[in-house]
């Protein structure tokens, strides 16, 4: 019976995990951030986003009109999850995080590709 009841709720609990994981950086909840690397990690996937749809062209000025919108949406939900951060942690929390050295590189490189820095 044990074996019946594991079998039926590990596919469950599969379903939950990944339904809660989201794949559209702008539909990140914000109150389901807990601790300092979850905001670093959902900053992190806002940047990348960004990036992705930066790469996909020659210049800032030739991006489409949906590209810019999406980019000022991952840009707003960027600027909110940084503000939500400061409210609820100091400066230094964070810093330890596995993925902080990586938005700094992320940042860069949207400057590099001549988009303003959303955080």
């Amino acid at each position: 019976m044990k074996k019946l009841r594991s079998a039926l709720l590990s596919p469950i609990l599969m379903l939950v995990v990944f339904a809660s994981c989201s794949s559209n950086p702008e539909d990140i909840n914000i109150t389901d951030l807990e601790e300092p690397c979850d905001f670093i990690d959902a900053i992190g996937q806002c940047l990348d986003a960004i990036i992705e749809i930066a790469e996909g062209v020659d210049s800032p000025d030739k991006l489409s009109e949906d590209d810019k919108n999406r980019i000022e949406a991952l840009s707003k939900k960027s600027e909110e999850i940084s503000k939500k951060f400061a409210e609820k942690f100091d400066g230094d929390e964070g810093l330890d995080c596995p993925s902080a050295g990586e938005i700094m590189i992320k940042a860069l490189k949207l400057d590099n590709l001549g988009i303003e820095d959303p955080i």
